[in-house]
């Protein structure tokens, strides 16, 4: 598996001003923004209940995925990954790579952030808990 290493805040960001709740984007903010704090956003993803529900359906077949990733396919190249795995957190894949970690990363609660937050996946503590954001 091909990994970068690239903590990128200001996705993460704009990850949380666009997908979870205004009255949690403040308190998220400051939680990423650093490395002491970080770990509380990380520990509320298993159970995460602050996305805007509205952006987002569920998906329980992997090839969901797969199916709105051929719609942007042409100018999204990589995947930066927020993820309780300290192995890949904060990290960058190739969209082939990233592809492969879905269903994978069940013990571990993981949101996919591809190209600059044009589409969002969101694993959290199974069962049901599998969520895939809406093309813009």
């Amino acid at each position: 598996m091909q990994i970068f290493q690239t903590m990128n805040i200001p996705l993460e960001i704009k990850v949380i001003n666009t997908f979870i709740v205004k009255e949690k984007q403040t308190r998220y903010i400051q939680f990423i923004s650093s490395e002491r704090t970080r770990k509380k956003f990380l520990d509320k993803l298993p159970h995460f209940r602050d996305l805007q529900w509205d952006l987002f359906e569920e998906i329980s077949d992997d090839d969901e995925i797969l199916n709105r990733l051929k719609l942007l396919k042409s100018h999204i190249t990589d995947c930066y990954i927020i993820s309780e795995d300290s192995k890949t957190d904060q990290k960058r894949l190739p969209v082939s790579e990233a592809i492969k970690m879905i269903g994978g990363y069940r013990d571990k609660a993981t949101i996919l952030v591809f190209g600059d937050a044009e589409l969002l996946y969101f694993e959290g503590e199974p069962p049901h808990n599998r969520f895939i954001s809406k093309i813009k």
